[in-house]
């Protein structure tokens, strides 16, 4: 990586790259590319002037009054693998005017870093655990999840018909599997060593409970911007190196119906000079005030923020009962049911907050400057999160649930864009443009959804 627009320029000159791609994200988190000839890029206009596009042609980037954007690439961002004519940058979005877009995703986690900053917290140490399946195609995909018994109300279940007994991998039964049965570790460490190459540096990669499911782990970055940054990245290289191999990943959170779900989970803690904020080696839990504040504006924030971290229909089958996701606002030291939980009960000395309910197709810049801004919103308004449920939550009668004051998540996308409209704070970390613009097309999206008919309608009622 490069950290200036001189050593970017340099770069360019000295590996002789053909090509930058300027790159963004649009509101629903896909990754958006202008790609400029090296000699123009090295040439160090498009520091001054941007790369102008067309902004109503990207899905949640314009207002009433901006169409025309302009990308501003950030130095710090470039990256260069060798062996290739190709670099890469991330950029913010600007107006014509100059000005930081009200609609840049990439603003909000920046906007979320400076408030922290001002608070008194320089640092929030984040990272994000992304799981992936991996197909040969879609195709493949549409047809492992088919494959499963539909009068099931939630899998694992048998398979209604294998040509091959033993061919298919059992859904829910990989985790941490080794070779022969593990057939994507070449895929994990070609990802992982490309991944430290850029700076990256892994905890460790393995196969996870899904028959084709993998995840990596890095360590944490010391803020949102940088998080989300590395985000980006994770996807796109696993779309590069999957697809050498011939190979198709998906981010779905729910890819085949009787299988494991992919999350997002998200660590955090806030520091300063390093020494984390969150932890003391004196409370029963490992955890400083500060924390517990922070977990309260988290779990106080939720069910209203569920449509940003959980963006997609499909985000809501895998937020359900027996399958380790969270689907209730609650807390624990070390129960996998719980919405936040805290890893290793606290024992690395950093007692980091892990957030479990987020999922990989949500806009990581978002997402991450989210959980921030209403984490130090919780830390402002001394929010306590309770005590800690050490239970498994999906089992607790409701009536005893409300008891306790734990409340659910949305059911469906529907339920979670509605619930938005809600919560003030919501609206004053994304702003109106972000936020109005985020709202219709949401409600858009499910209208869409509840109008369409399915494979699954035809099955159950198509003799009635």
């Amino acid at each position: 990586m490069a950290s200036s627009q001189e050593e970017c320029g340099k770069l360019v000159a000295e590996k002789r790259i053909q090509w930058v791609d300027c790159q963004f994200l649009d509101m629903d988190g896909r990754l958006k590319t202008l790609t400029l000839p090296g000699y123009e890029f090295a040439e160090g206009s498009v520091w001054k002037h941007g790369v102008a596009f067309d902004g109503a042609a990207v899905r949640g980037m314009t207002t009433p009054k901006h169409s025309d954007m302009f990308a501003f690439p950030d130095p710090s961002t470039f990256i260069y693998m060798q062996g290739r004519d190709h670099a890469s940058i991330l950029c913010d979005i600007r107006t014509v005017d100059g000005e930081p877009s009200s609609m840049d995703s990439r603003g909000l986690a920046r906007r979320a870093t400076e408030r922290s900053v001002a608070e008194g917290f320089p640092e929030c140490w984040m990272f994000a655990e992304l799981e992936f399946f991996l197909f040969e195609s879609a195709a493949q995909a549409i047809e492992e999840n088919a494959a499963f018994n539909r009068d099931m109300p939630y899998g694992p279940g048998s398979y209604r018909q294998m040509e091959k007994p033993g061919s298919h991998d059992r859904p829910g039964k990989g985790y941490l599997a080794s070779p022969p049965h593990d057939k994507f570790e070449s895929v994990r460490s070609e990802l992982s060593s490309v991944l430290q190459g850029l700076g990256y540096l892994i905890r460790y990669h393995h196969h996870e409970c899904g028959a084709r499911q993998l995840e990596i782990e890095y360590r944490a970055l010391p803020n949102a911007v940088l998080a989300s940054d590395a985000v980006v990245r994770y996807k796109q290289l696993a779309r590069e190196i999957s697809s050498k191999q011939g190979l198709v990943p998906t981010f779905m959170p729910k890819p085949v119906f009787a299988d494991a779900g992919s999350g997002m989970h998200v660590q955090q803690y806030l520091a300063r000079e390093g020494k984390s904020l969150f932890h003391d080696p004196d409370d029963k839990h490992r955890l400083s005030q500060a924390a517990r504040y922070y977990i309260g504006g988290i779990l106080e924030h939720a069910p209203y923020m569920a449509a940003i971290t959980n963006p997609t229909v499909n985000s809501y089958k895998r937020l359900v009962p027996e399958f380790e996701a969270p689907i209730f606002a609650a807390w624990s030291p070390m129960n996998r049911t719980a919405l936040v939980r805290i890893p290793a009960a606290g024992m690395s000395g950093t007692s980091e907050v892990e957030v479990r309910h987020p999922d990989s197709t949500s806009n990581p810049y978002l997402t991450h400057g989210l959980l921030l801004w209403c984490g130090l919103d919780g830390i402002k308004r001394k929010l306590d999160p309770g005590d800690p449920i050490n239970e498994n939550i999906h089992r607790i009668p409701k009536e005893r649930r409300k008891q306790m004051g734990i409340k659910g998540l949305p059911l469906t996308l529907g339920d979670a864009v509605e619930a938005m409209l809600s919560d003030d704070v919501l609206k004053e970390a994304l702003g109106p443009d972000l936020f109005g613009a985020f709202y219709e097309e949401k409600r858009k999206e499910w209208r869409m959804y509840c109008a369409h008919v399915s494979e699954w309608e035809h099955y159950h009622y198509f003799d009635a």
